[in-house]
């Protein structure tokens, strides 16, 4: 309920001690709610990467081949499982892949 009070502004009936715990003492106003000025400066942006006016960047993006991601033909689908191992980072997603084939509870 502090936390509710200190960034949305909403006041609870009965609550014996609602006081800011995440903003500073001083702080004006309530950053989470929709009235709250964001400031800073607005920034015209457009994603067409076909502008002309960016043609002199460059590429920004590399492009290089990609892989399908396909079953080795070795592998034996019949009574084996082929289960994605990882990564379980997001940042490595699409980087690498790990695959095992288990029979049952045995890695293959």
């Amino acid at each position: 309920e502090r936390e509710t009070y200190d960034l949305m502004g909403i006041e609870f009936t009965g609550h014996p001690w609602l006081r800011r715990i995440m903003m500073p003492q001083d702080w004006v106003g309530h950053p989470l709610r929709k009235d709250y000025p964001l400031g800073g400066e607005p920034v015209n942006f457009s994603g067409d990467r076909d502008n002309p006016r960016f043609a002199h960047l460059g590429q920004q993006i590399m492009v290089g081949p990609s892989y399908p991601s396909e079953i080795q033909e070795e592998v034996d689908t019949e009574g084996h499982l082929v289960l994605n191992m990882g990564p379980q980072h997001p940042a490595t997603h699409g980087v690498l892949r790990l695959a095992v084939e288990l029979d049952g509870e045995r890695v293959v």
